[in-house]
């Protein structure tokens, strides 16, 4: 996550949602796995195509402000808020079951 607040563009392997994200924005370039000489490639593009590499500098920039722990545990908050929750009751789940051992709280 923090690669992204620091606005450097990614370099990663192919087959992933975060491959497909990289290549779709574009934050950087993606190769397959195991492809030595696509790395090299895709390092020297980054260096040299300093067009593409600001592209993917913005692209970058413009993830990090979703990727906030405001945002992120936003779901988890709205969960726990609930009426009805089992966090608001006080019941600690843990794979659908009671919990025997819940966390003190002091």
């Amino acid at each position: 996550m923090w690669i992204f607040f620091g606005r450097v563009p990614l370099l990663c392997t192919r087959g992933d949602a975060l491959a497909d994200r990289v290549a779709a924005e574009p934050l950087g370039i993606t190769v397959p796995e195991r492809d030595v000489h696509g790395v090299v490639a895709g390092i020297k593009r980054l260096l040299d195509d300093l067009a593409f590499a600001q592209k993917c500098r913005q692209g970058t920039a413009k993830i990090s402000a979703e990727l906030s722990w405001d945002l992120a545990v936003e779901p988890l908050v709205r969960f726990c808020q609930a009426e009805g929750s089992y966090a608001r009751a006080g019941i600690y789940l843990a794979m659908k079951k009671p919990c025997l051992s819940p966390p003190r709280i002091t």
